[in-house]
């Protein structure tokens, strides 16, 4: 079977892009910090956690008999979900008018009334992690929700 070159060349102008393309993306994944994901590992210091992460919410020192060791609690909070809500309150009767018969009897009109009100609810992630003298040394993670009424 005879193949005729302008064939060829063009099959290969396909392929070879591709190819390359393919080899090249594995390596340059593996050399790029930015394509990791984030994770932390025990042992990390401060410093690190930070740098990943940011600056914590809140940091809570704790207290230890032994006076070499400082160990702080940094807790990161993470707004996950929020949603809002229109719930009825108890409902009202308003006078919307007043009206008098033929004895001058006087008398008012209740109209019947619902009052509402916005629920608004939050979703959120909460980190804890157990730093001991500037190093992680255990992790915690749960969620928490919270609801207001306007």
């Amino acid at each position: 079977m005879k193949l005729r070159l302008p064939i060829v060349l063009s099959f290969l102008c396909l392929l070879l892009p591709a190819a390359f393309a393919a080899d090249a993306t594995p390596q340059a994944a593996a050399s790029d910090p930015a394509a990791k994901k984030k994770v932390i590992e025990k042992g990390m210091t401060g410093d690190e956690i930070a740098g990943l992460f940011g600056r914590p919410a809140e940091i809570k020192p704790m207290k230890q008999d032994d006076p070499t060791v400082q160990a702080e609690q940094w807790i990161y909070r993470r707004k996950l979900k929020e949603t809002t809500a229109s719930s009825a309150a108890a409902p009202n009767s308003t006078p919307s008018f007043s009206m008098s018969d033929a004895n001058n009897a006087a008398y008012q009109v209740h109209v019947p009334t619902t009052q509402y009100r916005i629920q608004r609810t939050t979703v959120y992630q909460l980190t804890a992690l157990l730093m001991v003298n500037g190093r992680l040394e255990a992790a915690k993670q749960w969620t928490e929700q919270t609801e207001a009424y306007d």
